[in-house]
């Protein structure tokens, strides 16, 4: 709720949340993008997804979520650095959160 107010104080036209972790931290993940949803203001996720595992809860709010798996199986590599955020990932979440605000106004 914190951050989500934080995001309401300043006004904000949208935000694109991330997550760097598994199990627990999804609960925070899925709950602070379900916070800034229910304040009516366009929410994009963004996390490493893949094919190893499903989110641990979801809501109405995680319609919008950019995987930045890079892999070719879709799983976590021993590669450092291979599934980090990208130039193209940013550009993928400030695309889909400008479309949704744009939806927003209709």
């Amino acid at each position: 709720q914190r951050a989500a107010a934080w995001i309401e104080g300043m006004r904000a036209d949208g935000a694109i949340v991330s997550i760097d972790g598994w199990g627990n931290s999804n609960i925070d993940f899925a709950t602070a993008l379900e916070e800034i949803g229910k304040r009516d203001i366009p929410v994009v996720g963004m996390s490493f997804v893949g094919t190893q595992a499903q989110f641990v809860v979801t809501n109405q709010y995680m319609d919008t979520i950019v995987d930045f798996n890079k892999s070719k199986e879709g799983i976590e590599t021993e590669v450092v650095g291979e599934n980090n955020v990208v130039e193209l990932d940013a550009k993928k979440a400030l695309a889909f959160l400008k479309l949704k605000m744009k939806n927003k106004e209709k």
